[in-house]
């Protein structure tokens, strides 16, 4: 069964405008500012994501790992589901044990289940 939290992350974004879409990949460079929050698909599922993650120290490495995640979607030829292992694995070598408890297992949940519900064939 879906975690309802998973499911605000899923379904919210649809109803508040939509995927963000970026400029295209570049390692250890990306366009966009890690001063702006980058986790979610909208405002609403960005503003729970943020809030999750709003008192932890490592809330920037989280951030960075969402950037990394969008730039990755944008490669074309790359699979979303090893995208999203990707993303995965970087939540996990944070190394916070609430990241590893809470925030991976949310995140995770979120974005696989997306792929699965929206993007069958990637």
């Amino acid at each position: 069964m879906i975690p309802r939290l998973a499911l605000l992350f899923m379904v919210f974004p649809l109803a508040s405008g939509g995927v963000f879409r970026f400029s295209t990949y570049e390692p250890h460079r990306s366009t966009r500012s890690i001063d702006d929050w980058h986790c979610g698909i909208g405002k609403i599922s960005g503003g729970i994501s943020n809030a999750l993650t709003y008192f932890s120290p490592d809330q920037q490495r989280i951030n960075v790992c969402c950037m990394e995640h969008d730039d990755l979607l944008e490669i074309e030829g790359l699979n979303r589901m090893e995208v999203d292992r990707i993303f995965c694995e970087c939540l996990t070598n944070i190394g916070s044990s609430y990241i590893t408890i809470v925030i991976k297992p949310l995140f995770c949940t979120a974005i696989k289940t997306y792929s699965l519900l929206f993007h069958r064939d990637s």
